[in-house]
């Protein structure tokens, strides 16, 4: 009888293993995951961060659910935050060195990483220079003026506020989806007693270094015409559909891209948001 017992509770654990491995299997898509990329409208922004998250989750042997647990129970916010972020920046180091990927892919694949933490966590905390600087990328297009005024007129009021904005700064990418609405509408604001352009300066987080910038005409009224259509107000100046987070640097390159074809702009090199 003993023996009996013995060998059906070795079963029942052996049974409780099997499904523990799979309900935290990484690479099983989380209903979790699903839910935040519906914060994403464009199809290929959402099979593209599903794909990074999971082979993150995959390559640290963790699951969203394990890391979701952790932020509501500690007390260590802080903590959180710089554990995931050298972990994170572990999993880029080793794109580079195991998997040999160039530093603008390596960095490209952590997008969608942080992006799910930004939005289900918090803000992971990541060491300036842990992950390299983009590095310039030869034999992408440069658009001539007349290509861009071909853009503007087939873009709808978000597309003409976006491309209109992205001319009027010269920003890159990371700056430019990270603008504010109210510093924005603060430079807006200086049009009450200054004739447009106005001139401004802004500083990068990542590099601290001043910019300066100017609005146009142009600009200011393509942002204005977008502004109305929101049902709210958002903190960022080109929010997602969630309204909770700015838009990524591939919904840029999907609005450039977009405009190309619609415009019938023949393109050499790659088409990327460097205009």
């Amino acid at each position: 009888m003993d023996r009996k017992r013995q060998y059906l509770q070795i079963n029942r654990n052996n049974l409780r293993e099997k499904h523990l491995v799979k309900h935290e299997d990484p690479n099983v898509v989380s209903d979790i995951v699903e839910s935040w990329l519906r914060e994403y409208s464009k199809e290929s922004v959402k099979n593209q961060y599903r794909r990074q998250l999971q082979k993150f989750l995959a390559w640290s042997n963790t699951t969203v659910e394990t890391i979701l647990t952790e932020w509501k129970t500690t007390t260590d916010k802080d903590g959180f935050r710089k554990k995931y972020g050298s972990l994170i920046v572990k999993y880029y180091n080793y794109l580079l060195t195991e998997k040999q990927c160039k530093i603008n892919t390596a960095r490209s694949e952590t997008n969608g990483i942080r992006a799910f933490f930004t939005s289900q966590c918090d803000k992971v905390k990541i060491g300036r220079g842990k992950i390299g600087k983009s590095q310039i990328a030869f034999g992408e297009h440069e658009f001539k003026l007349e290509q861009l005024q071909r853009m503007y007129r087939v873009g709808n009021i978000r597309d003409k506020a976006i491309l209109s904005l992205a001319v009027s700064l010269g920003y890159g990418a990371t700056a430019f989806i990270e603008l504010k609405r109210d510093f924005i509408e603060s430079i807006i604001k200086q049009t009450e007693y200054e004739e447009p352009p106005i001139g401004f300066w802004y500083q990068r987080k990542k590099t601290s270094q001043p910019i300066r910038s100017h609005l146009t005409v142009e600009s200011i009224q393509a942002l204005t015409d977008y502004w109305e259509t929101l049902p709210k107000k958002s903190e960022w100046v080109f929010p997602n559909s969630s309204m909770k987070h700015h838009i990524s640097d591939d919904d840029l390159n999907y609005v450039i891209k977009t405009l190309c074809s619609k415009a019938n702009i023949t393109t050499m090199g790659k088409v990327r948001f460097h205009l």
